[in-house]
């Protein structure tokens, strides 16, 4: 998200979209605040192939390792966009 400001994730839930909110960067031990982001539900996905437009901006290199690394049952595709940093 910080190279291209912009990335694209799957999520289990279907949540409302957010004009703007805070991602965090790291684990559950250290979490850290990665900046300000707006969230937009772009669609959901019940075939693997309908992420192949969205790949390049999904932090993977292949659609079988996003799929692998999804909360299970994650068909949620969701459009995070970086507003602002607030880390460097």
């Amino acid at each position: 998200m910080l190279t291209h400001g912009l990335v694209f994730t799957l999520r289990k839930k279907r949540r409302l979209d957010k004009e703007l909110t805070v991602a965090l960067i790291g684990s559950v031990i250290r979490l850290e605040v990665l900046g300000r982001v707006k969230v937009q539900w772009v669609r959901t996905v019940d075939r693997e192939d309908l992420l192949r437009p969205y790949l390049t901006h999904s932090g993977f290199n292949s659609i079988d390792e996003w799929v692998e690394q999804t909360e299970k049952d994650g068909k949620e595709l969701y459009r995070v966009d970086l507003v602002s940093t607030l880390i460097e």
